[in-house]
């Protein structure tokens, strides 16, 4: 790959987190445990026994039988159930409704059933950003195309009708939320093309989709360069695939960039810290009562090569347990600006009619017992990124040239 596709890439992942995966950023960064039962419920009598329950009670019936407009039942105890979470003043934990948890589950596993293409909203029109390699999207003719069209929705494709629903000015996340759909039905997409006089019909079978997570190359000096967007359930797997891959092609060092991570899976993130650092604690989980679990790694042999870890203000969660280990193991460099800075722990639980509740649980520590929360990890190089200088672009990102240039120093060059 040449060095100047990192930051083409690079632009392309970040619009799949802005746009299909925004859940993470609009609903809190996070590491997530998973539980299916809820414990330990509170009984009525305690509720009844409770100093304001009269008053809950009360005011939930004026507001049922006295409001100006009829309100039902349903949509008051689901607005009280959001007022019991926003209690917490935890920006953290959040009650979801069917729509925003789904998007939310999309975000945490990165799968998801739907055609494959990236969307955003621009000038109040919804338009194809970028289709994934092989995706249903990219591979799908229009109707009536000749054997000179392009194959699949384009960048640029303007999104008019969803199986002749009109989403003219609708926000671009209900526009992909009518895009997705169970993985073998068909879902029409109708865009307008520069070029092309009429609509563009796309009748185009819906599958099952893993957002990609990782991208790698190899830079000029023989640098490997491995780059995570967000920690799903895949993102594990695809870092040894890409890691082996960029072995296989001789790098001698890496640059691992964590940069504007927002995060994700807290055992994903053990299972990444365990490629860089040796046998030991990659985190310490502290809960309400106190009792500490933590995280091991199982890599006798560590990291065999220079190794530097690019951070910034939007590493957080997840990408600060990897980037902490590290530092505390001393297996490579931190180079960058001070990170996000959120040291706690989600737990989500599954409700009735597909809503959910994510409530913080835990806090975390680093292996040697460092709380980052509200304070970040500090890099061990400080560079800041200067006017004008883009992303993953050799040569015009003074973060990742100061990565290459303590790995060339470590090997001598």
């Amino acid at each position: 790959m040449e060095n100047r596709g990192i930051s083409r890439r690079t632009a392309a992942f970040g619009a799949i987190i802005l746009v299909l995966v925004t859940a993470l950023v609009t609903f809190g960064l996070t590491n997530v445990f998973y539980s299916y039962r809820v414990q330990n419920l509170i009984t009525m009598d305690e509720l009844r026994n409770a100093e304001d329950f009269d008053r809950f009670i009360t005011i939930l019936t004026l507001a049922r039988t006295k409001h100006v407009e009829e309100v039902s039942m349903e949509d008051l105890l689901e607005g009280a159930m959001e007022g019991a979470i926003k209690a917490l003043e935890d920006p953290y934990s959040s009650y979801y409704d069917a729509s925003k948890y789904e998007d939310f589950k999309i975000s945490v596993t990165g799968h998801y059933s739907g055609i494959g293409v990236v969307v955003e909203q621009r000038d109040g029109q919804v338009l194809v950003q970028t289709p994934f390699d092989r995706a249903p999207g990219a591979t799908t003719r229009f109707e009536g195309a000749g054997p000179d069209d392009p194959v699949g929705l384009r960048p640029g494709d303007v999104i008019i009708k969803v199986d002749d629903y009109d989403v003219t000015g609708l926000p671009v996340d209900k526009v992909a939320e009518l895009i997705r759909g169970e993985a073998g039905t068909i879902v029409k997409v109708t865009v307008t093309r520069d070029g092309y006089d009429k609509p563009l019909e796309f009748n185009i079978r819906r599958a099952e989709i893993s957002i990609p997570t990782v991208e790698s190359a190899v830079l000029d000096g023989n640098i490997g360069y491995l780059k995570l967007n967000m920690f799903t359930e895949d993102t594990a797997n695809q870092s040894r695939q890409q890691l082996a891959n960029l072995r296989s092609q001789g790098v001698e060092g890496l640059i691992l960039d964590l940069r504007n991570n927002p995060g994700g899976s807290l055992e994903i993130s053990r299972q990444v810290a365990e490629l860089f650092i040796p046998s030991g604690p990659v985190v310490h989980i502290v809960y309400r009562d106190a009792d500490t679990q933590t995280l091991y790694a199982n890599n006798p042999k560590g990291f065999d090569m220079p190794l530097v870890v690019l951070v910034n203000g939007g590493s957080a969660s997840a990408s600060e347990i990897v980037a902490g280990a590290i530092q505390d193991t001393q297996s490579g460099t931190l180079v960058g600006t001070t990170t996000f800075g959120k040291g706690s722990v989600q737990t989500i639980w599954d409700l009735d009619e597909g809503t959910g509740v994510k409530i913080t649980t835990a806090r975390y520590l680093t292996p040697n017992k460092r709380s980052i929360d509200k304070v970040g990890i500090e890099p061990d190089i400080l560079i800041e990124m200067t006017d004008g200088a883009v992303f993953g672009e050799v040569g015009n990102d003074p973060q990742l040239d100061a990565g290459i240039k303590v790995i060339l120093q470590e090997l001598g060059r």
